[in-house]
């Protein structure tokens, strides 16, 4: 007994191009944001993101919508799947624009083949349920790389009594707050960025002298980069440990390790 295979194959061709239409509005979608995020007084990618992905999951419906295809519902993949995709890596999770771009196409495309089988619910479920927990396992993936890709080296602060408890990559800067061990409120403030001073000599170190409150500690680190060290708010006066303070080189992946905070670039 002959099967006839031809509409099982047209039925994969239609979820093929009409996966690749919405594919390519989340990769639209994602290539206008930043490359990481970054949740600063310049961030618009929450705005960016949440106006592309409404006008994307649109766009995509409507190509769908209008292709020369017998279709089973196509059209509204687009308009669950691109916010799905979107909407949480814009509103406060890490992301990596071309790995996100390339999971949710990839469920995309799936979801569009799966829809043309009967009884695919609960397959189409186990995809998204996948690429949603894909996503959160490579939160500290991505957070790692945007320490990385910020340019400059890293290093964490060694201040007898205090241990990082909050690590922040910005465009231009590193930082972290560091915190007693004795889990009294006042806090340490380290942030690094690029210094002239410290192009040609990576041993230096000197006080910064502030206006108001104790002083700050800077230290030269390797690549033309510096760290200062310094006091936060209600914080006794670091000077007496300003000596016994070192650095320690660490990849992006030990910062990640630390929640989301510190000091963030000026407006």
């Amino acid at each position: 007994m002959l099967v006839d295979v031809t509409p099982a194959r047209r039925g994969i061709g239609r979820g093929l191009v009409c996966g690749a239409v919405t594919a390519v509005a989340i990769g639209l979608v994602f290539g206008q944001l930043g490359e990481y995020q970054v949740m600063d007084y310049a961030d618009q990618d929450t705005t960016i993101g949440l106006v592309g992905a409404l006008l994307g999951a649109l766009g995509a419906a409507l190509v769908i919508a209008v292709l020369p295809l017998r279709k089973r519902g196509h059209a509204v993949v687009p308009l669950v799947l691109v916010p799905v995709a979107v909407v949480p890596l814009v509103a406060g999770l890490e992301r990596n624009n071309v790995e996100a771009a390339l999971l949710w196409g990839c469920a995309a495309i799936a979801v569009h083949v799966l829809i043309e089988r009967p009884r695919a619910t609960n397959a189409v479920v186990v995809v998204l349920v996948v690429a949603a927990l894909l996503t959160w396992g490579l939160q500290h993936r991505w957070r790692a790389q945007k320490f990385e890709a910020v340019g400059l080296p890293l290093f964490v602060p060694q201040v007898p009594g205090y241990e990082v408890n909050r690590t922040w990559a910005g465009r231009y800067i590193v930082s972290m707050t560091l915190r007693p061990d004795d889990r009294s409120n006042h806090y340490l403030d380290a942030v690094i960025r690029e210094n002239v001073r410290c192009r040609h000599d990576d041993t230096d170190r000197w006080v910064i002298e502030r206006e108001t409150g104790p002083d700050a500690l800077g230290l030269c680190l390797p690549g033309g980069a510096a760290m200062t060290v310094g006091p936060g708010y209600l914080t006794p006066d670091l000077s007496p440990l300003f000596d016994r303070i070192t650095v320690r080189e660490v990849d992006g992946s030990v910062l990640a390790d630390h929640r989301n905070g510190g000091e963030m670039e000026p407006d």
